[in-house]
């Protein structure tokens, strides 16, 4: 279905009054929006959660609907229905599709068809996408080049038509001198790794600033705190003085020392920095967990949320994980905030929302740390939203 430049103005006019929720953005793609991780694991080659982290979690992610090797054709009949028959309905959603549409040497026109019947099919739920251009190719012929940025200024120039916004992934990952990635960019010739969907994130976190309201996630910031499931969240007492938190144990220390540190000058933490630090890689890894925390049901909707930093690029560098369990079996996995992190970062905050499975009342929150490298944690909050009566907003 066709729409015209004033329909698609005046839908997005309306994407400006109250809605199911304001800040909630999806993705739809192929292999580079799969790189997100699952419904599970949040990963560090992910340019929607890279997004999520630098803007301070301004905006709240959805399940985002992405499928390695898909075509444009393919997103539009699969990713788009599967995203609009689903129980969540973003506010926005950023569509990154082309690059094995050029691998396949398709037109670029077709492709663009594609693309736009995308775009109005969002507009048309009431949905705002945010166009996005294809990331480089490294050692494209000049027939892939060419169809490279054609593409991308069809992109640009559909996007204006439609008055829709545009994230330029390509030029926040083409080295000029090349137009390849930059060094370090990709894992292999189309993908981006950390480095590539950290510049994803910021380039997606600068567009999408200026579309969502200013928001920031619903962390402690005292530690008389009762509606937080986790006790002692700003890291204030440690009745022993053995450096870590009161309701803290460490299941395998593997080298590590911990710690409580005070924020620096200028820091946005209350309470005071969680910090663990491996001097080496023991070839071993470092897990810390919280006590086992209650006050869930199946089918309640949590928050959780935390501020987190880290230096891990050093050699040798290091990698860090934290994963929700059901229970201290801790053998089914609810949800990874933080999945095969391994780049240095910033304070920032981290922000999920979930629902509880069956048969789940209980849970086990472990951080898991190997290499070399420090990690600071931060403000841990996790409320039930639904016995809080929040749960549909």
């Amino acid at each position: 279905m066709k729409i015209t430049r004033v329909q698609a103005k005046k839908i997005l006019d309306q994407l400006g009054k109250p809605s199911s929720r304001g800040n909630l953005v999806s993705a739809i793609g192929d292999s580079i929006t799969a790189n997100n991780g699952d419904a599970v694991r949040k990963q560090c080659k992910g340019y929607l959660n890279w997004a999520a982290l630098l803007s301070d979690q301004r905006f709240r992610i959805a399940p985002h609907f992405a499928t390695p090797g898909f075509t444009t054709e393919r997103i539009l009949r699969e990713s788009l229905s599967a995203l609009l028959d689903s129980a969540f309905r973003p506010d926005y959603c950023v569509v990154l599709g082309g690059t094995n549409d050029v691998g396949n040497a398709l037109p670029v026109p077709s492709i663009l068809k594609n693309l736009e019947e995308i775009y109005t099919g969002l507009l048309n739920a009431g949905i705002g996408p945010i166009a996005a251009t294809i990331p480089p190719r490294d050692g494209a012929s000049a027939f892939q080049q060419t169809n490279i940025v054609n593409l991308n200024t069809g992109i640009k120039l559909l996007a204006a038509k439609l008055a829709i916004p545009v994230v330029d992934f390509h030029e926040a990952l083409t080295d000029p001198a090349t137009a390849n990635f930059y060094p370090g960019y990709a894992t292999d010739q189309i993908h981006p790794g950390t480095l590539g969907a950290r510049a994803m994130g910021k380039a997606l976190a600068d567009v999408l600033g200026s579309l969502v309201p200013a928001w920031k996630p619903p962390l402690s910031v005292a530690a008389n705190d009762p509606a937080n499931l986790i006790a002692n969240p700003l890291f204030l007492v440690d009745s022993n003085s053995d450096g870590t938190p009161d309701r803290w144990t460490v299941h395998a220390a593997a080298g590590a020392t911990f710690s409580m540190e005070t924020p620096a000058a200028g820091e946005p933490v209350s309470g005071k920095w969680f910090k663990c630090t491996r001097a080496s890689d023991s070839g071993s890894t470092t897990t810390y967990r919280i006590a086992t925390l209650t006050g869930v049901n199946p089918g309640d909707r949590i928050a959780l949320g935390f501020k987190f930093k880290c230096s891990l690029e050093a050699a040798p560098s290091g990698k860090v994980g934290m994963m929700l369990y059901k229970d201290k079996a801790v053998t089914t996995q609810i949800i990874g905030p933080l999945y095969d992190w391994d780049r240095d970062t910033e304070a920032h905050t981290v922000y999920r929302e979930f629902t509880i499975p069956a048969d789940v009342t209980a849970l086990q929150l472990d951080v898991n740390f190997s290499g070399a490298g420090t990690v600071w944690l931060a403000q841990m909050t996790m409320r039930n939203l639904t016995t809080a009566g929040l749960a549909d907003l």
